[in-house]
């Protein structure tokens, strides 16, 4: 199996909402791309496989993900994640934001736990984005007035006001198994939570 770590707005926060509006929207008016097969959010690892003691080492990073947001939630508190701006690049869209260096700590930790797990940047949620495996999509972000429209979309819909409130509650951390990959834009990967934690 498959597994991701992911820095998510709260599913019931109006920032996630609007963003998946942003997602609805954009999929009606300008077609698929991969931003469209998942859900809003911010990645902190990326896709790992556990080849051996599976079960083990999931506890294992669930034991030191409770541990460690435990004894670092004085320094993960209220604006510890903090929204920049809406970036516009050639075929990509994102939202780029900057996290607590505490969180970082965090994804170094689990990263010593397996070596086939991989930290990431934590620093963007992607609206829009193709990679070489969708040539046809690429070629549709790669069109500097759509690209320019859905950043005009995304700076209309998206609510960022409770987050630049320093609303740092409106987050979670979620361990994920990623039960189906697609291979279809249009069609979303399959998710399970197995711990999903409350900053």
């Amino acid at each position: 199996m498959t597994y991701i770590l992911y820095l998510e707005p709260s599913k019931t926060s109006k920032f996630y909402k609007s963003i998946q509006n942003y997602f609805d929207q954009t999929l009606k008016l300008y077609g698929p791309n991969e931003a469209h097969q998942y859900p809003p959010h911010c990645s902190m690892t990326g896709f790992f496989i556990l080849k051996d003691d599976i079960q083990r080492k999931l506890n294992q990073i669930i034991e030191l993900i409770d541990h460690f947001l435990e004894s670092h939630k004085h320094e993960i508190s209220n604006g510890s994640i903090q929204l920049k701006d809406i970036i516009c690049s050639p075929a990509s869209l994102l939202i780029s934001l900057q996290v607590c260096q505490p969180l970082h700590q965090l994804v170094q930790l689990i990263s010593h736990l397996d070596s086939n797990i991989r930290p990431k940047r934590i620093d963007h949620i992607s609206l829009a984005y193709c990679s070489n495996s969708f040539v046809e999509c690429q070629q549709k972000l790669n069109n500097k007035d759509r690209m320019q429209s859905m950043l005009d979309m995304a700076r209309e819909l998206i609510e960022f006001d409770e987050v630049n409130d320093g609303n740092c509650g409106s987050w979670d951390i979620v361990f994920y198994e990623n039960l189906k990959r697609s291979q279809k834009l249009n069609e979303q990967h399959i998710f399970r939570a197995i711990k999903r934690w409350r900053m």
